[in-house]
C-alpha cells in the first residue's frame, strides 16, 4: 500500500517535470528573441571604491556566484577577452566602451547558446556613496534545442533582471556592503 502511494507521488511529480518541460519548449519557440533588465541600487561606497570593483573581472565576474572560474585570452583581433565558465557553458566576454569612471559596457557571448549579451554598468556619485544601475540586453537566436526553453526561462522568470541583481548584490559583497535598490 506504501509502495503503491510512494510510487503514485513520483509518477505524478515525473509527469509535472516532464508536461513543464514540453510546455516551455513548445512555447518558448514562439517568444520574442529579446529580453532586458535593469537594476538600480545604492551603495555606500566611493564611487572610485565601486568603479574598482567593477573592474575587476576575476572577482566580480557578470555570471557573479555561477561563475566556476575566469581565464582570460586574446581574441584574434588582439582584444583582451575573459572566459566565465559557468559549468554548461562558457562565456565570452570583452568591452564594448569604458568611460571612466561613470560606465562600463561588457559584451557577453556564449560557447553553446546563440546567445549575445551586451550589459551595461553605470555609476554616479552620491554623497559618500555611489548609485550603480546595471542593465543587460540580450538577444536569443535561433540555432539549438534549447534556445526555446532558455527563452521561457527568460520570460516567464524574468532571469535578465534577476541575473543583474545577482551582480550588483555581487559586487556589494565584495565591498563589504548591501545594496540598497530602488528597482
Amino acid at each position: 500500500m506504501i509502495w503503491t502511494v510512494i510510487l503514485s507521488i513520483f509518477a505524478i511529480l515525473v509527469g509535472l517535470i516532464v508536461v513543464t518541460f514540453v510546455t516551455f519548449l513548445i512555447v518558448g519557440r514562439f517568444l520574442r528573441k529579446e529580453y532586458s533588465g535593469e537594476v538600480e541600487a545604492i551603495l555606500d561606497r566611493p564611487l572610485e571604491d565601486v568603479w574598482k570593483a567593477i573592474n575587476d573581472f576575476d572577482a566580480h565576474p557578470v555570471s557573479a556566484q555561477m561563475c566556476r572560474q575566469v581565464t582570460h585570452q586574446q581574441n584574434a583581433a588582439g582584444e583582451d577577452v575573459w572566459i566565465e565558465d559557468i559549468g554548461s557553458s562558457k562565456i565570452s566576454v570583452t568591452i564594448e566602451s569604458r568611460q571612466v569612471p561613470n560606465q562600463l559596457v561588457r559584451k557577453m557571448v556564449d560557447g553553446s547558446l546563440p546567445m549575445i549579451s551586451i550589459c551595461a554598468v553605470d555609476l554616479e556619485s552620491i554623497g559618500d556613496g555611489c548609485r550603480i544601475t546595471a542593465s543587460n540586453a540580450i538577444t536569443v537566436n535561433d540555432g539549438t534545442w534549447h534556445v526555446p526553453f532558455f527563452r521561457s526561462i527568460l520570460f516567464f522568470f524574468g532571469m535578465t533582471r534577476k541575473g543583474m541583481k545577482a551582480y550588483v548584490t555581487h559586487v556589494a559583497k565584495g565591498l563589504e556592503t548591501k545594496p540598497e535598490f530602488s528597482k
